[in-house]
């Protein structure tokens, strides 16, 4: 589909997947990936005769099946009112380049404001007091200011602001350390 991203690209030229690649085929979840079997042929599906091709294997890491990108000009994404249930706020990111980061700031519903209007950030947890994150991680704990320590917020609900540039993120959960 030309409108979305390529899951399973072809092959380079002469690669038994250079004309067709297809049918991936879970085998199972080997030491933090997922591993999928294919089948290829060297030449697209109009060509008369096509040469036979072979099956392949194709990797992803953990978690990355679905993600949310921005590019060098930023993004940011707000989750739904989550529950903090661990100890610490955990991401999967992977950025695009060196200049890929990810900051993350927590805010608290108002309960005296009207439910359209802005939540407030909670105090020590906005993006200025949040230490980026700029590696591929699947599992990473955010913190502020050299700290990732949330009991003193378990059991409260909260929302998670993130603020991308250039990277995607793939997941966030509430995990104890």
């Amino acid at each position: 589909f030309p409108h979305r991203p390529v899951f399973l690209p072809r092959g380079e030229d002469g690669a038994f997947d250079a004309g067709q690649a297809h049918g991936p085929v879970l085998a199972g979840v080997f030491e933090g990936e997922a591993v999928f079997f294919y089948m290829g042929t060297p030449d697209g599906q109009k060509v008369p005769n096509i040469r036979p091709g072979g099956v392949g294997i194709a990797r992803v890491r953990e978690g990355r099946f679905v993600g949310m990108q921005a590019d060098g000009r930023g993004g940011y994404l707000l989750t739904r009112e989550l529950k903090v249930t661990g100890s610490r706020l955990e991401v999967n990111f992977e950025p695009r380049d060196a200049s890929g980061f990810l900051r993350v700031r927590l805010l608290k519903r108002d309960a005296l404001a009207r439910p359209d209007t802005a939540a407030p950030v909670l105090e020590g947890y906005d993006f200025a007091d949040c230490d980026a994150l700029d590696g591929d991680v699947t599992r990473a704990a955010v913190c502020w200011k050299g700290q990732d320590d949330l009991l003193a917020l378990k059991g409260q609900s909260v929302f998670v602001h993130l603020q991308i540039h250039n990277g995607t993120v793939f997941g966030v959960r509430f995990a104890d350390a």
